[in-house]
């Protein structure tokens, strides 16, 4: 990539052709009817996505962002993650991963060396075991001070710690600071799966949405406070993905339809556009 960091910008933008391409073809599935997918999460410095290993397992890659070279790492790869996401500032970054009930967070240290190689540390880690089952991964969103997630009707607010993770002593990646329960999640039934939730970020990341299954929530970002803005009920049908424009909320639901509605007045503004691909549709706004 010739031009650094505006390129990639351009190759990220739905609106206009790609500067390059990336063939993600090592990403493939762990089974062809299994559901799993490459999960990436994007950053000013780095990249990080999911890709699948020959016995199945899924594996952790992080690339350079000006020029998608792979980067050396640590990271301790729990088996079958499904969710990744980047917290931190640019070159302190934690990629953190999720199964079905662990999130691990791993602070990542590298440097570009002259001759275009890099140079890592080993990292310090911290994670979360979380009871139940969340059948794709537990849903997480990063930025420079936050990591969110949700999982079983409750977000989850961590603040990431400001002291230099690789100092000695230093154990704790983020902190807790907040939560707040959106919907009722699911019985504590032997064997029961919980409730898949989803997130998204605003275009400024003051503000985020969170999708249940029949309930969609816009909630606020204040330091440490997290606060619900806006709620839309869809007893009909089932979210499955969801995406926060500046004036729109948008969901997707299982029966191949988009869904989108006025930020400001709730009221809903397309009733049900249709998808002709198989699958259900994957929203992102930019």
């Amino acid at each position: 990539m010739d031009n650094g960091k505006e390129g990639w910008k351009v190759g990220t933008s739905f609106l206009r052709p790609p500067s390059f391409v990336h063939n993600l073809a090592d990403c493939a599935e762990p089974e062809p009817d299994d559901g799993r997918s490459p999960r990436i999460d994007i950053s000013d410095n780095i990249v990080v996505h999911t890709s699948s290993n020959f016995t199945g397992q899924n594996n952790i890659r992080l690339m350079d962002a000006y020029t998608l070279k792979d980067i050396p790492h640590e990271i301790s790869n729990p088996e079958f993650v499904d969710k990744v996401s980047i917290c931190g500032r640019a070159g302190s970054e934690i990629v953190v991963a999720s199964t079905y009930s662990i999130i691990e967070a791993e602070a990542v240290h590298w440097d570009r060396e002259e001759d275009g190689d890099f140079a890592s540390s080993i990292p310090p880690i911290q994670d979360w075991q979380y009871t139940g089952n969340s059948n794709n991964g537990i849903e997480t969103i990063g930025c420079e001070t936050h990591l969110i997630t949700a999982h079983d009707g409750m977000i989850r607010l961590y603040e990431v710690n400001k002291e230099e993770p690789f100092e000695a002593g230093i154990q704790e990646l983020f902190i807790p600071r907040n939560r707040i329960r959106v919907d009722e999640g699911v019985a504590e039934e032997e064997g029961a799966e919980d409730e898949e939730m989803k997130l998204a970020w605003g275009p400024d990341k003051t503000h985020f949405i969170v999708g249940c299954t029949h309930k969609i929530c816009v909630l606020k970002l204040d330091a440490n406070e997290i606060s619900l803005v806006k709620t839309i009920t869809v007893p009909n049908w089932e979210v499955v993905n969801v995406a926060l424009a500046e004036d729109y909320i948008v969901a997707s639901s299982k029966d191949k339809k988009v869904h989108i509605w006025n930020r400001s007045t709730g009221d809903k503004m397309v009733y049900g556009l249709q998808v002709a691909r198989q699958g259900s549709p994957c929203v992102m706004l930019e």
